[in-house]
């Protein structure tokens, strides 16, 4: 019981952290890593070279990083500045 508890906090969590992102990350982290869509695939999508996008992700994921730490390891509730 205990696990499917701390399951539903962590889904929660993540829920709130992909909320702070803007719509442009959100749909970039949904691609990756919910549709299994290729960088490769996704940056010609949106017209960007692959590097462009990766870059983008590695932005969206820091972002995801701060918050979800800032909520598990800190008393202070994060900040939704940059």
């Amino acid at each position: 019981m205990e696990t499917v508890a701390v399951t539903q906090v962590m889904r929660e969590s993540l829920r709130e952290a992909l909320a702070q992102l803007t719509k442009e990350e959100y749909e970039l982290i949904q691609a990756l890593y919910y549709e299994n869509i290729s960088e490769r695939e996704y940056a010609a999508k949106l017209g960007l070279s692959q590097r462009g996008l990766n870059k983008r992700r590695h932005k969206a994921l820091a972002k995801l990083k701060k918050f979800w730490n800032a909520a598990f390891f800190s008393s202070q509730p994060p900040s939704e500045t940059g």
